[in-house]
């Protein structure tokens, strides 16, 4: 058990050592995403959704549905990221001779 727990852990890990890797999850994402959204399974993925969550602190309460809570959690990740990597950016090369582009590259 053990050893066959090692060998899925060390192809989860190669795997996610290539630079192709998230462009991958992102198409197989996607083509599970219109599977779903051509199935039966489209309601209960749509109510799923539409589930109200609340976060409360003392008679502060945020209540959003869970499609909401997502697309605002992803967005802040995303601006996360940018950040830092215009932060990486703007630093000063570490010696290796070839200087870093300005700011990156739109896509």
């Amino acid at each position: 058990m053990d050893n066959s727990l090692r060998k899925a852990t060390n192809g989860i890990s190669d795997f996610l050592e290539l630079e192709s890797a998230g462009g991958l999850l992102l198409m197989v994402a996607a083509v599970l995403a219109l599977i779903c959204s051509n199935s039966p399974i489209r309601q209960a993925y749509d109510d799923l959704l539409k589930i109200p969550v609340e976060l409360r602190f003392g008679s502060f309460v945020l209540a959003k549905p869970l499609l909401l809570w997502v697309n605002d959690g992803l967005m802040a990740i995303f601006f996360l990221l940018v950040g830092l990597e215009r932060d990486r950016l703007r630093r000063p090369p570490k010696g290796n001779g070839h200087p870093r582009p300005r700011s990156p590259a739109p896509a």
